[in-house]
């Protein structure tokens, strides 16, 4: 009601300035439109902030390639140009040393018009409002800065997404109402900006019942049949069939329920949104952070899927076959709660495929010799017998219970994944997007080399077969950055900037495809060059954070947001998304050895090891697991059983402790003070840094432990900050160190210091007591200027 009172208070006001930002940006009066693009480009920024804005982040946006003196002088040129709105009566534009900002009351833009009007049920002035095909979000604003393009491909997104709901909202109002022949006006622009608009289609249809129209309910559904079969290759969704049966058989000229994207976020629901995003990409640059309109997911949608055991016999091993596919099953429906989706398992299969027969067969191998066993894992389809999925576990110990607890827990961990990003309907629908999609989550969970898919020949002949699969796309831009991971900065930059490329071109399509799946953000951010990580950290999170906005629910996503969030230097922060990472999916042994880090690194070590012990629980046998309690030993448990595990696990596993020559020189002289050989010490890191030189901040961590200070500074500065693995400086370990003006300086020349004044937040140390400086005034003199807490 308020919302609604206020529009038309705004209307009777006749605000002195009306924005269109659907479409080319336009001011109304006319003449008052800026002739520059950026002066246009500014106000549209500020206009969608809806709040005030930070000067430098203006200039950061706008001028990204200069220098921040020559930025903020642009910017005040800019101003200067809108000189026009800050000097009348009253203000629209107010800028002083450090904010801009636009006076409301006098300013209306057309996207704030359209969400008002759906609490009104306007229809009509709606539709007035509702661009054409051609009406994206300042459709002649790109190109003016790739960090300003970054940014608009966002909003597009948000907007655009907003829109929609508003004006199917304002229809279901309306018709409400009985004004049938404004909503059916309404439904017909939106089917004119996106023709295969399920949720459009189906106001439409309900409008002309209303109307009486019989015949028009049979347009609009001929219509959405054949842009649907055309464009996609698909039929309309259950939802619009059975509404169109309900309304052609219902008696003519009655009221009807409207069945609205709100009560089907169903297969219509995400081809409405691919479709969309397909028109709305096509102008976003290669740059473009993500578009972040979402589908809900809903694991209620569809009835449980069945799941069969069936073992494969190898040679003797029947006995073993036997007991890994009981255990596997057993521990498999005590994990499947966590997937997205429920399940159930077959306990007997079935002699022939019938109603009974499981969509989903996991078939088990065990191969046996010289004391340890190895599972081969594969995940069939039963509807074309296509293996979606295959993974190998091993066990040193010969156990069975172990090794059956570990592939459960990597199958339901695919599983969760994969079923993210497949139609509930029918997820099964489409063999290639299947396997694709099963093939991206193995390599998400760093299982690629168990996935007979991932390699970059297969995931180009999926997207020339397919180019409307999502998964295609997002499986090729992961074998592209994958790649670069693999061979390390050695790769020759022009090389490796060329591979970057093409893998954001590939992760955009995917996110144009299918903005509801986590996985492509991640897959996005992964196309930023890893060897400039503190260059484009920001950049990373800003990624990060739009795909937690599509999906917010994605353990990947909200591992990687803590993780971002830790080396930006919020160390608190970081904690709560990694919790509910491990919440989400507890047989991760990353998620919860991330998380069991960065407890560590806040000084809640009992929580860490009590996170650790659950982990130990699910997954007692897995060699990431096993790592884990070894850096956790040495690091903050009993120096003497650290030790002995170490040497433990070196003898009887087949993987390397976790623990390099420094590790082991430091746990040694936490077992005993009087065998530091401190020049021992210094001639071993110095060896680790010429080889390793992203190992500097972790020796110099040591050092600080050892009270050598200056050493530590002296280690942090013979390597190149681009290999500066600096998170390690922010542990409590670490304390002493931050305590000189000279950290912050090291972290500004990292580039950490623009990152925590463009969020607007400094980082936890700023706040530590006994801190030598004040982290506002230390930034004032390196020449920012910094936005307060």
């Amino acid at each position: 009601m308020e919302a609604s009172v206020g529009y038309q208070q705004r209307r009777t006001e006749d605000p002195p300035y009306r924005f269109r930002l659907l479409g080319r940006f336009d001011i109304e009066p006319s003449d008052t439109l800026p002739v520059g693009r950026k002066a246009c480009a500014l106000l549209a920024y500020v206009a969608l902030a809806q709040k005030p804005v930070d000067r430098a982040a203006v200039a950061a946006l706008l001028w990204s390639g200069r220098g921040e003196q020559q930025a903020h002088a642009s910017l005040r040129q800019c101003l200067h140009e809108l000189k026009a709105f800050t000097t009348s009566v009253p203000p629209l534009l107010r800028a002083d040393r450090h904010r801009i900002s636009l006076e409301k009351s006098s300013l209306l833009t057309d996207v704030e018009a359209i969400v008002m009007l759906s609490t009104i049920g306007d229809a009509a002035a709606t539709a007035e409002l509702i661009p054409d095909a051609g009406g994206v979000l300042l459709a002649d604003l790109e190109g003016i800065d790739p960090a300003f393009d970054d940014w608009l491909a966002i909003e597009r997104a948000h907007w655009h997404d907003l829109i929609e709901r508003a004006a199917i909202e304002c229809g279901e109002r309306a018709l409400a109402a009985g004004n049938c022949e404004a909503v059916r006006e309404l439904a017909a622009r939106l089917a004119a900006f996106d023709p295969v608009n399920e949720a459009a289609a189906r106001l439409e249809m309900a409008a002309a019942a209303q109307c009486g129209d019989r015949d028009g309910v049979r347009r609009v559904w001929h219509r959405i049949e054949s842009a649907l079969a055309s464009d996609l290759g698909v039929g309309p969704a259950a939802e619009t069939s059975a509404l169109f049966k309900q309304l052609i058989e219902a008696p003519v000229a009655r009221p009807v329920a409207v069945v609205t994207a709100h009560d089907a976020p169903n297969r219509g629901a995400a081809i409405t949104r691919n479709r969309k995003l397909r028109l709305l990409a096509s102008g976003i640059t290669l740059m473009s952070l993500a578009l972040t309109a979402g589908l809900a997911f809903r694991p209620d949608a569809s009835p449980a899927m069945k799941i069969g055991f069936e073992q494969i016999l190898a040679r003797e091993s029947n006995a073993a076959n036997s007991a890994l596919a009981s255990h596997m099953a057993a521990d498999f429906q005590r994990l499947s709660p966590i997937i997205s989706r429920e399940f159930s398992i077959v306990d007997s299969l079935p002699e022939k495929p019938g109603p009974a027969y499981p969509e989903l067969l996991v078939r088990t191998m065990v191969e046996r010799g010289g004391g340890q066993s190895k599972a081969q894992v594969q995940l069939v389809s039963t509807r074309d017998n296509s293996v979606l999925w295959s993974g190998s576990f091993s066990d040193e110990s010969d156990n069975m219970t172990n090794l059956g607890l570990r592939a459960a827990g990597g199958l339901s961990t695919i599983l969760r994944c994969a079923f993210k990003s497949l139609p509930q309907t029918d997820p099964l629908r489409s063999k290639e997007g299947t396997r694709t999609a099963f093939s991206a989550c193995a390599a998400m969970q760093g299982s690629a080399e168990d996935s007979y898919l991932l390699t970059q020949t297969a995931a180009n002949q999926m997207v020339k077969k397919n180019p409307e699969l999502a998964a295609g796309w997002t499986l090729l831009a992961m074998t592209e950055t994958r790649d670069i991971y693999a061979r390390g900065a050695d790769m020759p930059r022009p090389e490796r900037t060329r591979l970057l490329e093409k893998a954001k071109r590939h992760a955009i399509k995917a996110l144009t495809l299918d903005p509801a799946n986590g996985l492509n953000y991640i897959v996005l951010a992964d196309s930023l060059d890893p060897y400039e990580s503190p260059k484009t950290l920001p950049s990373r999170l800003k990624i990060i954070e739009a795909g937690l906005r599509a999906d917010p629910e994605n353990s990947d996503l909200l591992a990687r947001y803590g993780v971002y969030l830790f080396v930006s230097g919020y160390t608190q922060e970081a904690v709560p998304p990694l919790e509910r990472a491990v919440s989400l999916d507890p047989t991760s042994p990353c998620k919860s050895g991330a998380l069991v880090r960065r407890l560590m690194s806040v000084g809640r070590v009992d929580e860490a090891f009590e996170v650790q012990q659950r982990s130990e629980q699910i997954m007692p046998e897995h060699p990431e697991v096993k790592r884990q309690r070894l850096r956790m030993m040495i690091e903050k448990g009993d120096p003497k059983e650290a030790l002995a595990l170490y040497e433990r696990l070196a003898r009887t596993t087949g993987y390397p402790p976790a623990a390099g020559p420094l590790a082991l020189e430091l746990l040694r002289w936490r077992a005993d003070p009087s065998r530091l050989n401190l020049q021992e010490i210094e001639r071993k890191a110095e060896a680790k840094i010429a080889t390793e030189p992203d190992s500097a901040a972790y020796i110099a961590a040591v050092f600080v432990q050892l009270g050598k200070i200056e050493s530590a500074f002296g280690f942090l500065r013979s390597t190149s900050f681009r290999y500066l693995q600096h998170s390690i400086l922010f542990w409590p370990d670490a304390t002493p160190i931050r305590r000189y003006p000279r950290f912050f300086q090291l972290m500004n020349r990292i580039g950490l210091v623009d990152l925590w004044i463009d969020r607007g937040k400094w980082p936890d140390f700023c706040a530590e007591p006994g801190l030598g400086y004040d982290c506002a005034k230390e930034a004032a003199k390196l020449g920012k200027r910094p936005r307060p807490n």
